[in-house]
């Protein structure tokens, strides 16, 4: 498979800027970019950069291109339909299904989404770790974005995510909405709960239906932070549990959570990437 490439076309109006100062802008360590240059993995207009002090041409147009390091994948690979939403060199989005671990755990080492796309890495020829941009809990459905390499992975950590989810929970809520708690987790075990010294975390949602036969609402959630559990510990806390959920909030009936889109400004590309699930995936220009 082609080696993957970071490329940055630009016109450089700094004097006497090196390529490392450079590189240093785009997020690239010190020490990762001695390993590039070192390992002969960076060019400026094709030719290999022999030094971290080569000065980059003044006032004109360059074409900066960056190898990436190849990665050792130690996670097992299992062999196993993979559905994917979106694909580029960078980054691959794909589809968690509910009850599925999202990467292995010490009860489950074999069986878990990492462990497809360490099959499929390997198939394709992918030289990467499994870097998981979101994480979505065993319980939860829907979209999982995998950056590439590990320098990919830092950028998009910088990279604003639009991300909604739909539930349904007990109770009819407020036509729309904000909830604001501090979450920690508990002391005595792996769940969170409120608390005045826990993370901030800011959810907003609105009502899409109500059943008033089941007394459940059906509500589209928009994650403004991202800490775990957020969802089910915050509407348990407004008195409105999610169905079915066997640790926060009522366990009888269907337990529903799905993280059915996001949506961000490519890094790399600079196009608005969309993907929603029963939905083609869209790019347009910025």
């Amino acid at each position: 498979m082609k080696e993957k490439t970071i490329t940055f076309n630009y016109k450089h109006f700094l004097k006497k800027e090196t390529i490392a100062s450079f590189l240093e802008r785009k997020d690239y360590s010190s020490d990762y970019i001695y390993h590039l240059i070192e390992k002969k993995m960076v060019r400026i207009n094709d030719k290999i950069v022999e030094s971290k002090n080569e000065i980059l041409p003044f006032f004109k147009m360059c074409n900066i291109s960056v190898r990436l390091l190849f990665e050792k994948n130690t996670i097992p690979p299992l062999q196993a339909n993979l559905t994917i939403l979106y694909e580029d060199q960078y980054l691959l989005i794909v589809f968690k299904h509910k009850n599925m671990d999202i990467e292995p755990t010490k009860k489950n080492y074999y069986k878990t989404l990492s462990n497809i796309i360490s099959y499929y890495y390997q198939a394709k020829g992918i030289h990467s770790k499994i870097h998981l941009v979101n994480r979505l809990d065993k319980l939860t459905d829907g979209i999982v974005i995998v950056a590439k390499s590990g320098y990919i992975h830092h950028v998009m950590s910088n990279v604003k995510i639009i991300k909604k989810y739909k539930t349904i929970v007990k109770g009819k809520v407020d036509d729309s909405g904000v909830i604001k708690v501090n979450i920690k987790k508990d002391d005595d075990s792996i769940f969170r709960v409120v608390s005045e010294d826990g993370k901030p975390s800011v959810t907003k949602y609105r009502l899409l239906s109500y059943d008033s036969a089941k007394d459940q609402s059906l509500v589209d959630i928009d994650l403004v932070t991202g800490r775990t559990h957020q969802i089910r510990v915050s509407f348990d806390y407004i008195g409105h549990p999610l169905i079915g959920d066997p640790f926060y909030g009522d366990a009888k009936g269907f337990y529903r959570l799905s993280a059915y889109y996001v949506e961000f400004v490519h890094p790399f590309t600079k196009k608005r990437v969309v993907v929603e699930l029963n939905n083609k995936r869209k790019e347009q220009e910025k």
